[in-house]
């Protein structure tokens, strides 16, 4: 949690079957399938805004290189 006071983590459970502590701040997780959704969840934005097209060639958004 981020507030006016600083930055707080709390943890809930444990960090694997082998490792009996709560996860903490420094604690490293897959992220998995979940970064899809956050992806489509912009270029929707992306698009809402004018920004970008769904037929736009991905080309158009790379370096030349």
């Amino acid at each position: 949690m981020i507030t006016e006071k600083g930055t707080q983590v709390y943890g809930y459970g444990r960090v694997s079957e082998t490792i009996d502590r709560p996860p903490d701040g420094d604690t490293v997780y897959e992220i998995g399938s979940v970064s899809k959704v956050f992806t489509s969840l912009l270029l929707a934005e992306m698009v809402r805004d004018g920004r970008v097209a769904l037929d736009d060639p991905v080309q158009k958004y790379l370096p030349d290189s």
